[in-house]
């Protein structure tokens, strides 16, 4: 730790708010932005973890993170983006969390790549909760989407352990060092701003906002569109458990789905459609449930439905909500709704924190169209853009000598 310290600019515990009130959107780019700000940095402390193979790289990574590092949640009054030397220093007293965990191993492994190695890896943003797309967890993923996923997360208690997710959108970093090469001659002396182009700024910048007003709300947009399609994919391991729970008439479950089908059939259909499954396919599950005799906890517990067990862990969420509908047509779902309110907690005792895949690449991808416009024009107009968010929590940047850096990562604590 020392040594690594010693090599690295001296920490300063300078703190600078980046920016007041945060969005979403301001996430991502945050965290990259820190990524690139430091990575001159990670390239004098990134030999060390270099391993013989890309698991070992990451394992010696997560091992030093584990052993350096303090996991601690960070208040939503309070998110910030650290450079490496401050996260080494504040390791053993304040320590990070999953952002800045997330941030000294991409680090590392973006500057084993400009060193000449090919990890292929990425940032990767997800969430454990089925109806909530908003982003609580960032890890690191070596060989992204691939059978041989090599997941670097130190916040989890074992190296590559894998927690599933409901959403996940991964977000890649350019590695490539970028050089400079002088041409022939002598260069040109920068030439004053024309009259005519200066008189022409606050046009282009009054354009540049307009431009970016309208970006915001493409962005929105997609956002709520993506949110749709992955909701109803990622729910399918939910509604199989549900499914086979009705199947097997768990705590007379397909008797009460019957009932309710009888009573209100509109409400059951739209409650389970808007799970994102289809109608017929759960009529024919009641059916086949309401041949057989209710199975409960005690039943369960002797064995005589061991895959009732799992599934009702899975389920959990849709038990729930199965029990408010069947509630609000006046069928008692009491013995549901104990069973899976206990269960629903188990399952997010067991769960981190974690961005709808679809949402969050719509979302970097209009980012990205916003900055290369901005950037455009402020070419044009001599004039350096500003960021600006709107929000909840103040994002701070803590660093070394230039100014240890901070931005936010989530209003969600994990």
């Amino acid at each position: 730790m020392t040594n690594l310290l010693a090599q690295l600019k001296p920490f300063a515990n300078k703190q600078h708010i980046l920016v007041n009130d945060q969005q979403v959107s301001d996430i991502i780019t945050g965290l990259l932005n820190t990524h690139n700000q430091y990575k001159s940095e990670y390239d004098k402390i990134a030999g060390g973890f270099r391993g013989r193979t890309d698991k070992e790289t990451g394992k010696k990574i997560y091992t030093f993170l584990k052993n350096n590092v303090n996991y601690v949640i960070e208040p939503d009054s309070k998110q910030t983006l650290k450079s490496p030397a401050a996260i080494l220093y504040t390791g053993k007293s304040t320590g990070s969390d999953c952002k800045n965990y997330s941030l000294f191993t991409g680090g590392i492994l973006s500057a084993l790549n400009r060193q000449g190695d090919n990890i292929k890896w990425c940032y990767r943003f997800a969430s454990y909760r089925m109806f909530d797309k908003m982003p609580h967890h960032v890890f690191v993923v070596i060989n992204p989407n691939t059978a041989n996923e090599i997941w670097v997360d130190a916040v989890l208690p074992k190296f590559n352990l894998k927690k599933q997710y409901y959403y996940k959108t991964d977000k890649k970093v350019n590695d490539m060092a970028l050089v400079a090469v002088a041409g022939i001659g002598k260069p040109k002396k920068r030439q004053e701003k024309k009259p005519a182009k200066k008189a022409a700024a606050p046009a282009k910048k009054a354009a540049r906002k307009e431009l970016l007003k309208k970006k915001a709300t493409k962005l929105k947009t997609n956002i709520k569109k993506a949110g749709k399609v992955t909701l109803k994919f990622a729910a399918a391991p939910v509604r199989n458990s549900f499914l086979l729970l009705v199947k097997l008439n768990f705590k007379n479950l397909a008797g009460k789905l019957q009932k309710g089908i009888d009573k209100a059939p509109d409400k059951i259909k739209t409650f389970w459609e808007n799970a994102g499954g289809s109608y017929k396919t759960l009529t024919i599950a009641v059916g086949q449930g309401i041949k057989k005799k209710a199975i409960g906890v005690i039943g369960m517990q002797l064995g005589a439905a061991p895959a009732a067990a799992a599934a009702a862990v899975t389920a959990a969420p849709l038990l729930v909500k199965v029990a408010d509908v069947l509630k609000s047509i006046g069928i008692d779902p009491e013995t549901i709704i104990d069973f899976a309110t206990d269960k629903l907690k188990q399952v997010a005792n067991d769960k981190l924190e974690k961005i709808n895949e679809q949402a969050a690449a719509e979302t970097e991808a209009v980012k990205q169209e916003v900055k290369e416009t901005a950037q455009a024009l402020d070419k044009e107009t001599g004039e350096e853009e500003k960021s600006s968010g709107t929000g909840i929590n103040k994002t701070l940047l803590i660093g070394g000598a230039v100014g240890v850096a901070a931005l936010l990562f989530l209003t969600r604590k994990k």
